[in-house]
């Protein structure tokens, strides 16, 4: 059945088969969408559906997420093997500057303002920059400089997770929870990728990856939900009355 099943996806153009997963990959988010979109209004006779904008952004900062942790385990994997892309990586991780990192904040500009962007643009690279000082200390042998790096790893989550709570519907403490984690299975990774632990190593990614896209769904929930006048249309045409409270001018802790 398998090879069937492989049979006939090879005889497909390549275009049908991105079509058909992409498909797929909406009917997911629409379904995920509409389920949000049952506690946004308040009035019993609107039927609130979401719009293009949400559907792009539960997209846009899943691809975001899973950009990020992609090109972070590429470069765990280049440094560890001392591959000869190992600077071309790092370059694509730091030196740009960071894309992904970039893309990040100027996601979230249209609803908190351009120094509220900027800001967590800054946080994000740190982040980059923590794990790059963590693998490298690790790899050395330096164990002072290894714990040294983790306490600042965490430190920095810290500040982005008292940035982004800011957002009523991101509390603190469940943000420290979720970024934290995080860190805690890109380490398990390079631990992995370090001690030549291939098995446990290909583990810890498959989490990080499903943890990645819990976290940007969370994210784009957040933001959703506050405003969801920009997100949702009563009846295709009229927007919802919420309307959005936070202060563009958002800084971290």
């Amino acid at each position: 059945m398998v090879l069937y099943l492989f049979h006939y996806l090879s005889i497909l153009s390549a275009p049908l088969v991105f079509a058909l997963i992409s498909n797929l990959y909406e009917y997911e988010v629409q379904h995920a969408l509409a389920a949000l979109s049952s506690t946004t209004s308040t009035d019993p006779n609107s039927s609130p559906i979401p719009s293009g904008m949400a559907i792009n952004l539960v997209l846009g900062l899943r691809d975001l997420w899973v950009d990020h942790i992609v090109y972070t385990r590429n470069y765990i994997i280049s440094f560890v093997a001392g591959l000869p892309e190992t600077n071309v990586v790092a370059a694509r991780l730091l030196k740009r500057p960071t894309q992904e990192q970039e893309d990040l904040g100027n996601a979230i500009k249209p609803f908190y303002g351009e120094q509220a962007g900027t800001k967590l643009t800054g946080l994000l690279k740190a982040h980059i920059l923590g794990a790059v000082a963590l693998l490298k200390a690790a790899k050395a042998g330096n164990t002072t400089g290894a714990a040294a790096a983790e306490k600042k790893w965490y430190e920095n989550a810290d500040q982005i997770a008292t940035f982004l709570s800011a957002n009523p519907n991101w509390p603190l403490q469940d943000l420290k929870t979720m970024l934290y984690n995080h860190l805690a299975l890109t380490k398990s990774e390079a631990v992995a990728r370090l001690t030549g632990n291939y098995t446990a190593d290909i583990a810890a990614f498959d989490k990080i990856h499903r943890q990645a896209v819990m976290m940007s769904d969370e994210l784009a929930d957040g933001i959703i939900k506050q405003f969801p006048a920009k997100f949702f249309m009563v009846n295709s045409t009229t927007p919802t009355s919420h309307s959005a409270t936070i202060s563009p001018n958002v800084k971290a802790g």
